[in-house]
């Protein structure tokens, strides 16, 4: 593969590892779910759920406070607040398409066309804008939702990680199970309430059918969360513990002497020639981005990933190189080289080169 690169116009060929290198690779988490991980989760989750429910309840009956003082719980309140956010947007538009048309005609020398043009654009573009600022406050209860879901989902990974659930299948449907019980102890609460069912979220009206997609949105963050989020993570079955969940990164800078250093120094095995390549400190591109982690334990493999930053047509862009599993040893050898450290240090703005005045 080849990069072509603005500055200096060099085109980079990041090379193909072979096959012993490639095969060697992070391999998905095992599926192991052992009987105390399992009901570890389960019981703690459902109840930090119940907990969870409950605050979800209130905060949502804050919610709905807020939506009946605005004036949007009921639907003649959303009539009412639509027509007027749409007579304000009208009179906006209006004044703002007749300004920019008067300046640009007037002021900047252009045709009256052209200034009328351009005045109702920005005038269609602020009757837009003021009228999207109602759509987001209904939106308020579903994003509300999305949020408990993602509370949900943080629950189950925690309560997973901690007991070492390795199966990607336990953190979706205990991740549901949290969802629906959550917004269950809302239900539970307004029936105990005596109360007339409202949706946990900014309602449009007390309609079931507005509870019942809120439910569903709910469930479906939590499980769709909690098993993707664990799946980046990597377990070493031989420890029986978790790889760092932070990477050692840095930035070295891009060219076709260092990219085939890093690429004979992976296919030996042998750190020898990565020696000499500094660590990036202003904004240059091409360069390459190494991240790593491992087992906290000594002596087991070590992930290597690799991204090259550059540009293209005043845009910069990146393409992954490899992610592969290398022997520890020398995984340890190769972070030690390249300098790698938990947090990348920010870049400087490249200097540009000050002219120098000569005798006139």
């Amino acid at each position: 593969m080849s990069v072509q690169t603005e500055p200096s116009s060099i085109a980079i060929t990041l090379p193909e590892f072979s096959s012993k290198v490639l095969d060697y690779k992070p391999s998905a988490l095992s599926g192991i779910c052992p009987t105390k991980a399992f009901l570890c989760m389960l019981g703690l989750s459902v109840a930090f759920n119940l907990v969870l429910g409950f605050l979800a309840h209130y905060g949502g009956v804050a919610l709905n406070w807020l939506g009946v003082n605005l004036g949007i719980v009921s639907r003649e309140g959303i009539r009412e607040l639509l027509l007027t956010f749409l007579e304000v947007a009208a009179v906006c538009a209006l004044c703002a398409g007749i300004g920019t048309a008067f300046v640009l005609t007037v002021s900047r020398g252009i045709a009256a066309e052209i200034g009328m043009l351009v005045g109702i654009g920005v005038g269609l573009v602020t009757f837009l804008s003021f009228m999207l600022l109602p759509i987001i406050i209904l939106g308020m209860g579903f994003i509300y939702c999305v949020v408990i879901g993602a509370l949900c989902a943080l629950i189950t990974i925690n309560q997973g990680v901690r007991s070492h659930c390795r199966n990607i299948g336990v953190y979706a449907g205990v991740g549901a199970l949290s969802g629906a019980i959550t917004y269950g102890v809302h239900i539970l609460l307004v029936l105990l309430q005596g109360r007339d069912f409202y949706p946990i979220g900014l309602p449009l009206g007390a309609s079931w059918l507005v509870g019942a997609i809120e439910a569903v949105l709910v469930v479906a963050v939590a499980a769709a969360l909690s098993p993707s989020i664990v799946a980046r993570l990597r377990y070493c079955e031989t420890h029986s513990v978790w790889y760092d969940r932070k990477w050692k990164q840095g930035r070295i800078f891009a060219n076709q002497e260092m990219v085939n250093a890093v690429y004979q120094a992976i296919e030996s095995q042998s750190v020898e020639g990565l020696e000499g390549f500094a660590s990036l400190s202003e904004e240059t591109c091409p360069f390459l981005v190494f991240k790593a982690r491992g087992c906290p334990k000594n002596g087991c493999d070590v992930e290597l990933l690799a991204t090259l930053y550059y540009r293209e047509k005043d845009s910069q862009k990146k393409r992954l190189w490899f992610r592969i599993l290398v022997p520890g040893t020398f995984g340890k050898e190769f972070i030690k080289s390249l300098n790698l450290q938990t947090v990348l240090p920010p870049l400087k703005k490249q200097q540009k080169p000050t002219p120098t005045s000569g005798n006139v």
